[in-house]
C-alpha cells in the first residue's frame, strides 16, 4: 500500500514539476522557439512585464481584434508580448489560411508551433492566459475571456 502511495506522489510531483509557476524566471521561455508570421525567430525580451497567450482561434481573435485597434508599438510600450500557440492547428490550414491572415496584423505576434508549450503554460478552455512578470519573475497567472478584461490587463 505504501509503495503505491509513494509511487503516486512521485508521479504527480514529476507531472507538475515542469509547469510555469509563480516566481518562475522569464528565462524559462528561452527554451521555446517563437517565430513571427513571416518565419523570423523571436525571443521574449527581459523587459517584458506581461505575456498574453492564446491557445485557441476565438481567444486569438479577441486579442488580435483588440490589438488591431492600437498602434503598432502598443505592446512594446506596455512591455508586453502576445503569444499565439497554434500547435493544434492542422499544418495545411496554418500555411494556407492562418499565416497569411496573421501577416496582415501590424502588431508583433509570437507564434509557437510545438505541443510542449501548452503543457508548460497553464491553459483554460476558451480563456486567454495572462502572465504578469516583475523583476524577470512570474508574479501572477490569470485567465480572461472578454474585451473589457483584456483592456484592464493593459490599462491598469
Amino acid at each position: 500500500m505504501y509503495k503505491i502511495l509513494i509511487s503516486l506522489i512521485l508521479v504527480f510531483s514529476f507531472v507538475g514539476a515542469d509547469t510555469l509557476k509563480i516566481f518562475s524566471p522569464i528565462a524559462v521561455f528561452d527554451k521555446f522557439v517563437f517565430e513571427n508570421p513571416n518565419g523570423q525567430k523571436m525571443t521574449i525580451p527581459d523587459t517584458t512585464r506581461t505575456i498574453v497567450v492564446s491557445f485557441e482561434k476565438d481567444t486569438g481573435k479577441l486579442v488580435n481584434g483588440y490589438l488591431e485597434t492600437k498602434q503598432t508599438t502598443y505592446l512594446s510600450k506596455h512591455d508586453a508580448v502576445f503569444i499565439a500557440d497554434i500547435n493544434n492547428m492542422p499544418t495545411i490550414i496554418t500555411k494556407l489560411f492562418a499565416l497569411p491572415k496573421l501577416r496582415e496584423y501590424k502588431h508583433p505576434i509570437y507564434l509557437h508551433f510545438e505541443e510542449e508549450f501548452e503543457k508548460y503554460v497553464p491553459v483554460m478552455e476558451e480563456q486567454v492566459t495572462v502572465i504578469k512578470l516583475e523583476d524577470k519573475k512570474v508574479q501572477s497567472i490569470s485567465y480572461i475571456s472578454t474585451l473589457d478584461e483584456l483592456k484592464a490587463v493593459f490599462e491598469k
